[in-house]
């Protein structure tokens, strides 16, 4: 993120004057960590999905756009340190997690600074006061909803609520959080570009299931569990959730697809975690790989069928499904490559 490559991009010393040893500690204490870990090999799907708002308006990408797309990552690195710490995770971008490094004092205050860094900044990408008003209220927005979804997420364990209520917990719970941060991608960007409030609450809602098509795919390639027996969750996060009892995908399928039997069985194989073999059983037997990937097939097309209407109705280019469809495409090839 070239927005946080130093001290000076990272905090303007002219609103608070300190000192130089005041700066150093700091930076020591906040900016750096922080640096190190926003610089770690990340997917980079917040600028695609700026990309798509922007293009969505008929601007060809530039430099507002792209410092657009750091601030969302700044907001996304921000949620994961404070995730990682509520999950209790210890790795995080093929290193520690940031409270397992600094401390989780250290963690909470960078993951926290990190949401309002995101939101001072806005006003340093477009002078147009309306247009930084708008920026603003969408990231509150997200930020808000990304905070009930999180609520939800450290709930009631997903064993203790009836099974009637899990699928629509789960589904909830993926929308207000992947669902609500993929969907800042595309509304900022388009919002940049200057497309009205009425087009953006429907790009909202594009966005918003684009993230829970890219989050079921990551669900499913997480299952895909090869010839190994046991999991290490001090370097593999991929059955993290699921260990926990967090809401999710897998449940919800779970409580949708087969009898009383299978769900318990569910429990159980979850319940002898880090062993993954009853988990492997009941893969087989619930056959999630084929049924889900049907059901997400028919989910995209309807998708695909969605925005292209509403490409139509406001008159503008389907140009931008292309990337769309590109990053569908990017989770579906790894997804079949796992």
């Amino acid at each position: 993120m070239n927005e946080l490559k130093n001290d000076r991009q990272l905090f303007d010393w002219s609103r608070v004057p300190l000192n130089g040893y005041l700066q150093k500690y700091l930076s020591e204490t906040l900016f750096s960590p922080v640096q190190e870990f926003v610089s770690r090999p990340r997917k980079s799907i917040r600028s695609a999905l700026v990309q798509v708002g922007y293009q969505w308006a008929g601007v060809t990408p530039d430099d507002k756009s792209l410092k657009l797309a750091e601030l969302l990552e700044g907001v996304h690195s921000g949620s994961l340190i404070v995730d990682d710490i509520q999950d209790g995770s210890v790795i995080r971008r093929d290193g520690p997690t940031f409270h397992i490094k600094h401390g989780v004092p250290k963690a909470l205050n960078a993951g926290n600074w990190l949401y309002f860094w995101s939101l001072k900044k806005i006003k340093d990408i477009t002078e147009d006061v309306y247009i930084q008003t708008r920026l603003t209220q969408v990231f509150h927005d997200t930020l808000f909803e990304g905070h009930i979804g999180q609520a939800l997420d450290l709930g009631r364990p997903v064993t203790e609520v009836p099974k009637e209520e899990i699928s629509n917990l789960c589904y909830s719970t993926m929308a207000l959080k992947t669902g609500s941060l993929v969907a800042l991608g595309i509304v900022s960007g388009a919002i940049l570009g200057d497309v009205d409030d009425i087009e953006a609450t429907e790009l909202s809602q594009i966005g918003n299931e684009l993230g829970m098509i890219l989050q079921i795919y990551d669900d499913l390639k997480n299952f895909k569990l090869g010839e190994i027996e046991e999991v290490d969750f001090s370097v593999d996060k991929s059955l993290e959730d699921l260990k926990n009892l967090r809401p999710g995908f897998v449940w919800a399928f779970a409580s949708e697809n087969g009898e009383e039997e299978s769900f318990q069985n569910l429990v159980d194989a979850v319940g002898e975690l880090p062993k993954v073999g009853k988990l492997k059983a009941w893969i087989k037997d619930s056959n999630i790989h084929e049924l889900a990937v049907t059901q997400l097939n028919e989910r995209i097309s309807r998708f695909q069928i969605h925005v292209k209407n509403t490409a139509v109705k406001y008159g503008r280019s389907e140009s931008h499904w292309t990337l769309i469809e590109g990053l569908i495409k990017k989770l579906e090839e790894a997804y079949e490559r796992s």
